[in-house]
């Protein structure tokens, strides 16, 4: 027997190469759906595989052709019984006049009438339900919503991976696909970490411009005077002009004390001087992650601080490339979490998924204004994602 595999775009298609190949005696043994091309499973064109098989040649259906029947010799006294003649399937109906035994002609019509049932619903699981839409279009549309959003393509498209292979075959249902697009990135952005009860020095590190020392405000005054902690502040953000002023006027009016270090050799004494204190939040002066000489000072400060917690403080007007620049060059900072600032001025929120799942650090507060202590919350995994979606 001769097996062989043919791929169509079409189950019609498939058989056409059957029949060129193997002739119409040709039995089909098994089909089956596969995709071909496409980036991470994305995009790939369906395709039908169709397994076909024949009977080979037997000896003397091989031999040379007979001469004509002038010269054909005589035939033997004795003519042996020939063997029953294999039967075999073929794609269309027998013909009129095929000399075939009344059991095997019930039997050939009754293994046609399986394989056309089989034909049928290989066929149906193909066509999409009534009014439904292919899937293929329902993921290029939800990559532009996620690309709207603010999601890194290169981010999305594992994610739509992700999607397809979850989503009910052949359903094409847009509602199904948005819903579960929409519960893996909650499920992604969940394991939401604030600053812990136990925590006893919090620094928040990150950029210059992003907001750091607001943010740092705004927190105390959560934790202060929401959560009823005692909490000092120390700033190392000598460096950038009335920085120090800025501080000192919010813990004034928060009701908290403040030291002010110059370098990392007064930490410790400034550490000391609030070990009364439940918790003591650090704000470290901003620097750009392509000055290494600042970024050595800066780790040296950590070191000295062995801080319970570190945030990185990010803004989300910041776009992906730069943001995961900075990202790479904070890494060595050993941060636990990610802090948002100026989701009020971002066009998109996308970044705080593009982030979280590219480099597997939690979320905690995000914020959402200027305002003291107002314009700060808990990251909501939730209300995150249906920002991003547009819902």
């Amino acid at each position: 027997m001769r097996i062989k595999k043919f791929v169509a775009r079409s189950l019609p298609e498939a058989m056409v190469q059957v029949k060129a190949e193997l002739g119409p005696e040709a039995v089909i043994l098994h089909t089956n759906e596969l995709k071909v091309g496409g980036i991470f499973g994305l995009f790939g064109q369906r395709m039908i595989q169709v397994m076909a098989a024949v009977e080979a040649k037997s000896p003397v259906e091989k031999q040379a052709p007979q001469p004509p029947a002038a010269v054909r010799p005589a035939a033997p006294a004795q003519t042996p019984v020939p063997a029953p003649a294999p039967v075999s399937i073929p794609l269309s109906e027998p013909a009129a006049g095929a000399q075939v035994a009344g059991a095997d002609v019930a039997a050939v019509r009754e293994e046609m009438a399986d394989m056309r049932a089989m034909m049928s619903q290989i066929i149906a699981r193909m066509e999409q339900p009534a009014g439904a839409k292919p899937l293929e279009p329902q993921v290029k549309e939800l990559m532009a919503v996620l690309k709207k959003g603010g999601v890194e393509e290169e981010v999305a498209a594992p994610l739509l991976a992700r999607v397809r292979g979850r989503i009910t075959k052949g359903s094409g249902d847009w509602s199904e696909a948005f819903d579960l697009t929409r519960a893996l990135m909650v499920k992604d952005l969940g394991g939401v970490q604030t600053v812990s009860p136990a925590g006893r020095v919090v620094a928040l590190v990150g950029p210059t411009g992003v907001g750091k020392t607001t943010t740092l405000a705004k927190l105390a005054a959560h934790l202060a005077l929401g959560q009823g902690r005692r909490v000092a502040l120390i700033t190392a953000d000598t460096y950038r002009i009335a920085a120090v002023e800025q501080l000192r006027t919010y813990s004034d009016i928060i009701g908290v004390p403040l030291e002010v270090v110059y370098d990392p050799a007064e930490v410790r004494g400034a550490l000391a001087a609030h070990s009364d204190k439940d918790l003591i939040l650090v704000d470290t002066a901003g620097r750009s992650p392509k000055n290494q000489a600042h970024m050595s000072e800066l780790k040296t400060y950590l070191d000295v601080l062995e801080p319970s917690e570190t945030y990185l403080v990010l803004s989300l007007t910041s776009g992906y490339r730069d943001a995961t620049t900075i990202v790479d060059h904070y890494l060595p900072m050993g941060f636990d979490h990610f802090l948002f600032t100026k989701w009020d001025e971002a066009a998109a929120p996308g970044l705080m998924y593009s982030l979280v799942h590219k480099y597997k650090r939690p979320l905690s507060y995000v914020t959402t204004g200027q305002n003291v202590p107002d314009d700060m919350e808990i990251a909501n995994p939730e209300t995150i994602t249906r920002a991003i979606l547009g819902v």
